[in-house]
Formats: C-alpha cells, sequence, structure tokens
C-alpha cells in the first residue's frame, strides 16, 4: 500500500507540490494576519477565491480550445460595476442616470425590492454572456487571433465599467469620455488594419 502511495505521489508531483506550497503560504499568512486563524479572515479568503475560481472556469474553456481569453477580468469588473447599481434592492428603486460633460439624462428607475434584485442578476448574468458572445464574433468572424482580439475587448470592457462608474462620471467626466471614445474607435482602426494586412499578405 505504502508503494503504490509512493507511485501516484511521484507521478502527480506537480500537482502535490503546488499543495504543500499552497498550505505553506496560506499558514505564513495567517501567522502575519492580525486576525489570522478567524472566521473573518475565512471568510473574506472565501470571498475572493469564488471569484477567481469563476474566472478559472471561464478561461478553461478557450484555453481547452487552443485560445486564450484575455479579458475574463475585464468582463468580472464590468458586471460587478453594473451589479453595484443595478442589486441595490432599495423600496423605491434605483434611479438611472447619465452625466455628460455636466447634461444630466435621466433615463428611468430601475425596480427595488426582491423582484428588483432577481431581474438585476438576470441583467448581470446577460450582460456577461453578451460580452462573451460578442468575444466569440469578434473572433470567429473579423478572424482575429483570440489573445488580441479579447486584449481589445478586455479594453473597451473596463473603459464600459469606468462609464458607468458614478464617481468617475460625477466628478472626473473630462478623463472618462475620452478614454472611452478612444478606446472605441481602436477596434475598427486595428479591424481595417488586419484585413488591409490580410490582402496584402494574399497579393504577395
Amino acid at each position: 500500500m505504502l508503494d503504490d502511495l509512493a507511485i501516484r505521489l511521484r507521478q502527480n508531483i506537480g500537482f502535490v507540490t503546488t499543495i504543500v506550497l499552497f498550505c505553506v503560504f496560506y499558514l505564513l499568512y495567517n501567522l502575519a494576519h492580525p486576525r489570522g486563524f478567524t472566521s473573518a479572515v475565512l471568510v473574506q479568503n472565501s470571498d475572493e477565491i469564488f471569484g477567481l475560481a469563476m474566472l478559472a472556469m471561464a478561461q478553461t474553456v478557450p484555453v481547452l480550445m487552443s485560445g486564450l481569453d484575455l479579458s475574463v477580468g475585464a468582463v468580472m469588473t464590468m458586471v460587478g460595476c453594473f451589479a453595484s447599481h443595478l442589486l441595490a434592492g432599495t423600496a423605491g428603486g434605483t434611479p438611472l442616470h447619465l452625466e455628460i460633460f455636466g447634461l444630466h439624462l435621466g433615463l428611468g428607475t430601475f425596480p427595488g425590492g426582491t423582484y428588483g434584485i432577481l431581474l438585476g442578476m438576470i441583467v448581470c448574468v446577460a450582460i456577461g454572456t453578451l460580452a462573451g458572445f460578442i468575444n466569440g464574433c469578434v473572433v470567429v468572424y473579423g478572424r482575429i487571433q483570440p489573445i488580441i482580439a479579447t486584449l481589445a475587448t478586455g479594453a473597451v470592457y473596463i473603459g464600459i465599467a469606468l462609464f458607468i462608474d458614478i464617481v468617475l462620471l460625477r466628478y472626473k467626466p473630462q478623463y472618462t469620455w475620452p478614454g472611452l471614445i478612444i478606446v472605441l474607435l481602436g477596434i475598427p482602426v486595428y479591424y481595417l488594419w488586419s484585413r488591409k494586412q490580410e490582402q496584402e499578405a494574399k497579393a504577395a
């Protein structure tokens, strides 16, 4: 039995080493933390690990298909910004508005209460799904390498996240709008440039 265990350990030495290193670093982390080995630290770490696990699952699919998605973090950030506004759950609903160069635009009121939270969850899932669909369309129909396409779309999603961030819109609109416009204009410019490169390569 011990021989069989030793064989299995040698066969999975990389995985075992990773687990051992994780345990050592987590032990040192708790020893150095002022509130180490408490339920508060464990709950906080669990919340953080859950988000990273979701990102890892999202990244696994394109990797298994010989691709790479660099926008998973940007998508999570964008959806989180939407969720921070849509999942408030206030009884009177959440007012939606935009401030563009001092111009206030009212977009109505998002429902509040339990139904508003459920609707907000559906909307956030739909936004994340739409972002993934856009990534796929850019890669498949735009014929752009996944690492380049998702790098560009990730910049767009971060721009959208900054755009809906009420702090930047209210206090720093002069920085938010130009950056978002530059990012959005970069997509068609890169697409036209890549098509021109393909045509020149075919002509040669």
